[in-house]
This record gives C-alpha cells, sequence and structure tokens, in this order.
C-alpha cells in the first residue's frame, strides 16, 4: 500500500510540472508573437522616412535629375554612405515580410499588403544602386588610368596617364568599358570612349619614343645608328608624350644621344676647318666659320668654297664675268651744214628714194637766198616705195636665244629631285628619314646639294644616306 501510494504522489508531481511547464511556454510564444507583429509595425511606421532617405542618397550622387554624369568630386566614401542606406531599408522590408509570412491570419491579412509594397520599394532601390553602383567603377576605372581624373562631372580635362599606365591596362578597360557606334545622346558613354581613347593614343606615343631612343642607345652606350637628324627625331618622340614624369625617364638616354652627336659634330667641325684650311692655300683667300659648323674660303679671286668635312670642298659663288654691250644709235641721216653766206637758213627735208628696195636719205641743201631773211619748208613725211619690188621695211634685229644653263657648282643628288628652295628640299628629305624610322628602312640621314648653274640661278637636290 505504501509503495502504490508514493507512485500515486509522485505522478501527480510530474502531471503538476507539466502544467506548469506548458503555461511558461505558451506564454513565451506570445510574447515572441508579439515582439515580431511590434517589429514589423514599428518598421512600416518609419518606413517612409528611411525609404526617402535612401531615395534621396541615390539621386544626389547624381549630376542633375537626368541621371547621367555624377556628381563632382564623388568618391568611395560618400558611395558607401548611399550603399548603407540603401540595404538598411532593404534588410528591413525583406526581413519584415518573413515575419508577416509567419503570423496569424488577421495580422497577416492587415500586415502584408504594406510589407509587400516595401519589399517592392526595396527592389527597386536595389536596382537602383547597382546602376550607380556600375557607373561610378566605370568612371573610376578610366580616371585611375590618369595621373588626375580624366572625367569629374560632365566636364572632361585632357590629363596625361600616370607612369604605372601600360597598354594591357587600357586594353582591359577598352575591353570592359568602351562603347561602340555611341550616339549623340549618349554622354556619358562618349566621354568615357574620349578617355580611353586619349589613354590609348598617349600609351602609344610613349611606345614610338621607347623605340626611337631604344634604336640609339644598347645598354647605357650610343649605337652607331646616332646622328643628327635620328637624335633630333628620338628627342621629337619624347617631347610629344604627355606626362613630364615619363619624359624624365628618359633623359639619361637623351643625354647619351646627344653626348655623341656633340662629338661627332667636333670631329667634323676640325675636319672641315683643316679641308678649308688646305683650300685656303691652295687658291689664296681667308677662312671663315659659319653658325652651322661648316667653314667658307674666300678667295682672293672672289670665287668662294665651303667645306663641310665630309671629305668635298665645293664652290658655293663663282667668278662672275660681266661684259656690257654698248646699242647702236646711228639713225642714218646726213646733216650738211648751211653755206649761205648772209647767215640764212634753209631747212630741207629727207626725201625717200624710188629706188627699189634701196634707202637713201638726201642731205640737206644749203639755202641761196640773198635776202637776210629765213625761209623754211615744211617737211614731208617719208612716203614707203612703190616700186615693183614692194615695200621694205626694215626688220628689228633679233635677239639670240639664251643657252641652256649648265652646272657650275653642286651636283644632282643621288635622289635625282631638284627643288626650287632649300626648305622644300629639307622637308621632303626629312620626311623620308621619318618614314624610314618608322618603317625599319635603311635610310639613316640626308644632306641637301646646292647647285650654281651658269645663268646665277640656284636650285637644291638631296642625297640620302
Amino acid at each position: 500500500m505504501e509503495k502504490k501510494k508514493m507512485m500515486i504522489v509522485g505522478t501527480a508531481a510530474a502531471v503538476a510540472v507539466l502544467a506548469v511547464g506548458g503555461v511558461t511556454y505558451t506564454a513565451m510564444q506570445k510574447k515572441q508573437y508579439e515582439q515580431s507583429v511590434t517589429k514589423v509595425e514599428k518598421f512600416l511606421s518609419g518606413s517612409k522616412e528611411s525609404h526617402e532617405k535612401a531615395k534621396k542618397a541615390i539621386k544626389d550622387s547624381y549630376l542633375n535629375e537626368k541621371k547621367e554624369f555624377l556628381k563632382p568630386n564623388i568618391d568611395d566614401k560618400s558611395m558607401k554612405e548611399t550603399k548603407e542606406k540603401v540595404e538598411a531599408y532593404t534588410k528591413n522590408a525583406l526581413d519584415s515580410k518573413k515575419q508577416v509570412d509567419s503570423l496569424m491570419e488577421k495580422d497577416k491579412k492587415r500586415l502584408s499588403m504594406q510589407v509587400e509594397q516595401q519589399a517592392a520599394q526595396a527592389k527597386e532601390l536595389q536596382q537602383e544602386q547597382k546602376a550607380l553602383d556600375n557607373k561610378y567603377q566605370e568612371q573610376k576605372t578610366v580616371n585611375n588610368l590618369f595621373e588626375k581624373p580624366y572625367l569629374n562631372g560632365d566636364k572632361q580635362t585632357d590629363q596625361a596617364i600616370k607612369p604605372t599606365t601600360k597598354k594591357a591596362d587600357v586594353a582591359t578597360t577598352k575591353k570592359t568599358y568602351y562603347t561602340p557606334k555611341v550616339t549623340e545622346k549618349q554622354s556619358f558613354e562618349k566621354a568615357i570612349n574620349n578617355g580611353i581613347d586619349s589613354a590609348e593614343k598617349q600609351v602609344a606615343q610613349v611606345e614610338k619614343a621607347t623605340k626611337a631612343v631604344d634604336n640609339l642607345v644598347k645598354n647605357g652606350k650610343a649605337t652607331d645608328k646616332v646622328t643628327k637628324e635620328t637624335a633630333e627625331q628620338a628627342k621629337k618622340e619624347v617631347e610629344a608624350i604627355k606626362s613630364e614624369t615619363i619624359k624624365k625617364t628618359f633623359d639619361d638616354e637623351l643625354k647619351v644621344i646627344e653626348d655623341k652627336v656633340q662629338a661627332e659634330a667636333k670631329v667634323k667641325e676640325e675636319k672641315a676647318k683643316s679641308e678649308a684650311e688646305a683650300k685656303a692655300k691652295e687658291v689664296g683667300g681667308q677662312v671663315e666659320k659659319q653658325a652651322d659648323g661648316t667653314f667658307v674660303v674666300k678667295a682672293n679671286d672672289g670665287q668662294v668654297y665651303q667645306a663641310k668635312g665630309d671629305g668635298k670642298v665645293e664652290v658655293v659663288k663663282p667668278t662672275q664675268n660681266t661684259s656690257t654691250s654698248q646699242p647702236n644709235t646711228n639713225t642714218g641721216t646726213n646733216t650738211q651744214p648751211s653755206n649761205n653766206g648772209s647767215g640764212n637758213t634753209q631747212t630741207q627735208p629727207s626725201q625717200p628714194s624710188n629706188n627699189a628696195g634701196n634707202t637713201q636719205s638726201q642731205p640737206t641743201q644749203p639755202s641761196n637766198n640773198g635776202g637776210g631773211t629765213t625761209q623754211t619748208q615744211p617737211s614731208q613725211p617719208t612716203q614707203p616705195s612703190n616700186n615693183g619690188g614692194g615695200n621694205t621695211p626694215t626688220q628689228p634685229t633679233q635677239p639670240s636665244k639664251p643657252a641652256t644653263p649648265t652646272i657650275v657648282s653642286g651636283y644632282i643628288g643621288n635622289t635625282g629631285r631638284v627643288w626650287s628652295s632649300e626648305d622644300e628640299a629639307s622637308i621632303w628629305a626629312d620626311n623620308q628619314l621619318k618614314q624610314s624610322i618608322i618603317s625599319g628602312g635603311s635610310i639613316r640621314s640626308w644632306s641637301v646639294v646646292e647647285i650654281l648653274y651658269s645663268d646665277g640661278s640656284r636650285k637644291y637636290s638631296v642625297d640620302l644616306d
């Protein structure tokens, strides 16, 4: 009996505990449920304000209502703040939707419409944020190619590329963000294209300058391809680089090139001087140095020779022999003096001859007047001959045709071409050299040859080496 009694007491105690436990569990559920409802209601009550803040943050990231260009000076910090506002609203909206789905029917019906609306707004904000992020990343990537931002707001500024910008960087950016066949309405895309094009051209110029310099310097020493012309071309290519920082990286190599040019110019100048002095001893005359490093010999006979240090001493001013011919002024008219004893004068006009083909002038006859008066016969015009032989007009002397001028000094260069001015010849030769360097041709230098002709004219030809 005692044992049975103990079992009954134990069972009752267990039931009591379970009853108490059941009550406790139900109370906790109710409290959690109420908290879920409160959280949803709280979000819904403040959702309008938080939504407007997120919406405004996105809007303020653009330059204007068109949402075409980003605002000036936009940076990572402002983008992060905007993204945080959007993400906070989106998280609350999605969490509330999940909680409403677990509510009792009466509360779900009451809150679900508002929650669905907030979830749709959150999705819209996410899409706008993604579009903003993409545009910002596009602009940032292009701007990172340059030392300073190429695109800021809607303003494009021509900037130098960074020294670290390589051809591969530009190629990757172009592949990702370049818009082919951009339209006039796509202003942002057009600006991005312009920035990529600018970077691409600058990288190409750096490569061009590098090739020109590397062709003249190997392992820190000048090569035999260095001439005054190739040195000037390499320097010109370096000067065309926009970045001053990149330009400076060529300073040491350009100095090596310039040192060799100066050394060779000094040697050539000394050689030209020796050639000129030898010529002066030969012909007699004075040696004078020119601004271009050449020397001229002014000979005693008036000739001028030029020495350039290339083994040729050429005449640049030959002696001029000048003779002046006197014109014939004989008119064929003979005048006889008057024999009047009284000093009276009578003028008789010359009469034309009627001989066939021959014209003779009659001399003026003296006056035989005895008085002291002077009688003047009116002058009669000369009549042409009417003999059967026909009229014979006086033919003017025809000038002799000038002989074809010959070359007095100089020669036609190996190009076989001749120009009227030295500038024209130099421009043509310089273009040939540039094309040869670019295409890897054999032309390394050129020289202009002055040609003096027998008629005193000058022409210019070109030798290509």
